[in-house]
C-alpha cells in the first residue's frame, strides 16, 4: 500500500496523535461547554465530536472511523484483494462485508467534520476559545485553523507535526496570533521538542512575520501538497 495519499495519511495519523498526547489526550473542554449552546447545529456537532473522541480513544487510535472516505474505500479493496490472492478463492463474504463497512462509514459523524461545522457555526465571538489548543482541543483548534486559512484539516496537522518549529510559526503568523500567544501555542504543542535555540528564534524571528507573506506562503505550500498528492509518487 505504497500509494501517496495512504503514506501520507498515515503520517498525519502520527502527527495527529503525538499532538494529542502532548495536550494529554487533547480532551475538548470546549465542546462539553457548548453542549448548552443555544443553536442546535452547534450542540449536535459538539455532541459528535465527544462521541467521535471518545471511540478514538478507546480504540486507541485504530478506528477505521478515522479514515476520510476515500482511504476507507480504497484500503477495504486492498484488504479483500489481499485476501483473495492468499486464499486463492473468490469470497462473496468477504466482498459482502466490505460493502457493509463501506455503506454503514458516515463522513459527518466524525471528529474533523463535527470540528468544522461547530467552528462554521460559532462565529468570531469564540475566536479566542477556539485558537487555544488546550481548551479547544485538537480537532477543534486544527479545525480553527483550517477555516481562517483555507487550507486542509490534514495539512494543517503535518505543519504542526514537522521537526522544524517554522511551519508552526508561519501559520501561526498567518492567523494573526499575537506574539504572546503564539508563543504559548508554540510550547502547548512543542513541549517536549521547542529548544532552546527555536526559542530564542522565535523571539528573534516572530514580529517580522507578515500576515499576508505567511499566508502566501502556506498558500504556495498547499498548492506543492496538492500536486504531490495527485501525482502518485511516494
Amino acid at each position: 500500500m505504497r500509494k501517496t495519499d495512504i503514506v501520507d495519511f498515515a503520517l498525519v495519523r502520527v502527527a495527529e496523535d503525538n499532538l494529542i498526547a502532548r495536550l494529554g489526550c487533547g480532551f475538548s473542554q470546549l465542546a462539553v461547554e457548548l453542549l448548552d449552546h443555544a443553536d442546535t447545529h452547534v450542540i449536535e456537532a459538539a455532541q459528535a465530536l465527544l462521541a467521535s473522541d471518545s471511540l478514538q480513544v478507546r480504540s486507541q487510535g485504530r478506528s477505521y472511523l478515522t479514515l476520510p472516505p476515500e482511504i476507507l474505500h480504497k484500503m477495504c479493496w486492498r484488504i479483500v484483494a489481499a485476501l483473495e490472492l492468499l486464499s486463492g478463492s473468490h469470497s462473496d463474504n468477504v466482498i459482502h462485508n466490505a460493502r457493509a463497512l463501506i455503506a454503514s462509514y458516515d463522513e459527518a459523524q466524525t471528529a474533523p467534520a463535527s470540528a468544522r461545522k461547530i467552528v462554521y457555526f460559532l462565529g468570531d465571538e469564540n475566536r479566542a476559545a477556539l485558537s487555544n489548543p488546550h481548551h479547544a482541543g485538537v480537532y477543534l483548534f486544527v479545525a480553527y485553523l483550517s477555516a481562517d486559512l483555507n487550507i486542509g484539516h490534514d495539512h494543517i496537522l503535518r505543519l504542526l507535526g514537522f521537526e522544524s518549529a517554522f511551519p508552526m510559526k508561519v501559520m501561526l503568523a498567518a492567523a494573526g496570533f499575537p506574539e504572546h500567544a503564539a508563543l504559548q501555542t508554540m510550547i502547548d504543542l512543542r513541549s517536549q521538542k521547542l529548544s532552546v535555540r527555536e526559542a530564542a528564534l522565535f523571539e528573534a524571528e516572530y514580529t517580522h512575520f507578515i500576515p499576508e507573506m505567511a499566508r502566501q506562503q502556506i498558500c504556495d505550500w498547499s498548492s506543492a501538497r496538492s500536486l504531490f498528492l495527485s501525482s502518485g509518487r511516494t
